[in-house]
C-alpha cells in the first residue's frame, strides 16, 4: 500500500485523518497500485479526497470534465454506498473511510 500526505488550506481543528482509496482497472494502471492511503486535514469531502488523488497522479482530466464535474462513466464508493445516494461529490468523509473508483464497465 502506498502513503500520499497531503494538507487543505482552511484546516480548522488541525485534525488529521487518513482515507483508503481503492481503484480498479485503468485506474489502478493509471496509479500503478491498487489503494493508497491519503492524509488529509480537517473536513472534507469525497470531491477534497478525489481532487487530492488527483493532484497527485495526475488524473484530473480522468475523473473530472472541464466544469469540474464528476465524469458520468466514473463511478465512486464510499464506505460501499454509491456517492449518488449519499450526497455525492459534497458527501463528508471521516478517518477511516474507504474511497472506491471504479471506471465504465466494458463487457458484451
Amino acid at each position: 500500500m502506498l502513503s500520499a500526505e497531503g494538507s487543505r488550506v482552511g484546516n480548522l481543528a488541525g485534525e488529521h485523518m487518513r482515507v483508503k482509496v481503492r481503484v480498479f482497472a485503468m485506474f489502478r494502471e493509471m496509479i500503478g497500485a491498487k489503494e493508497v492511503t491519503l492524509e488529509l486535514d480537517g473536513s472534507s469531502s469525497v470531491r477534497d479526497v478525489l481532487e487530492r488523488l488527483c493532484e497527485i497522479y495526475g488524473i484530473y482530466d480522468k475523473l473530472f470534465d472541464v466544469d469540474g464535474n464528476l465524469k458520468e462513466y466514473v463511478h465512486v464508493l464510499k464506505n460501499g454506498r454509491h456517492i449518488n445516494f449519499i450526497g455525492g461529490l459534497a458527501a463528508e468523509v471521516q478517518d477511516g473511510d474507504e474511497i472506491a473508483i471504479f471506471p465504465p464497465a466494458a463487457g458484451g
